[in-house]
């Protein structure tokens, strides 16, 4: 499910909203936004 990804990428610290841990699940992610969660997923996660 989704919620289990969400909850998983905010733990991992890949997440972490728009400001005050608000997360926008309808909202668009800036092309910074994806380049700074790939960017912390390649070096955080993948090992």
């Amino acid at each position: 499910m989704a919620l289990e990804g969400v909850t998983w990428a905010v733990n991992a610290g890949l997440l972490n909203g728009k400001g005050n841990g608000i997360l926008i699940p309808i909202g668009n992610a800036t092309r910074v936004e994806v380049a700074q969660i790939l960017m912390d997923f390649c070096e955080n996660i993948v090992e």
